[in-house]
């Protein structure tokens, strides 16, 4: 393998660890009583909107992506560095959407026992 290979698959493997703290991050904020309070002070203001994009674990996916991408700015291709951000950050997303999507579905299966 070469040095180009194994550095893309370290910048992968820290795209989906990224991708996997982001999914815990996002259903967090999403769907917890820890962060209810915070919701719940944006619809009693008259911001439902807000309200709504923060009890949407996927829409907050993109907000935790933009702010990991820009921290620790994984590079997964050589192309131009924003494009390449870009992609990143969509990869973080769909990791993301998979583990939020699997505790979200283990946490619903642990209530009905």
């Amino acid at each position: 393998m070469s040095e180009n290979n194994g550095q893309i698959m370290g910048n992968m493997a820290t795209l989906v660890y990224l991708g996997v703290a982001n999914g815990m991050i996002s259903l967090l904020i999403a769907k917890s009583k820890f962060f209810e309070k915070f919701r719940d002070y944006f619809f009693n203001r008259g911001h439902s909107f807000i309200h709504e994009l923060l009890s949407c674990p996927y829409c907050i996916s993109h907000w935790v992506a933009i702010m990991m991408t820009i921290i620790w700015q994984p590079r997964l291709t050589n192309s131009i560095i924003p494009l390449d951000f870009l992609i990143s950050m969509f990869v973080m997303v769909a990791v993301a959407t998979v583990s939020w999507t699997i505790a979200f579905g283990l946490m619903n299966w642990a209530e009905k026992e």
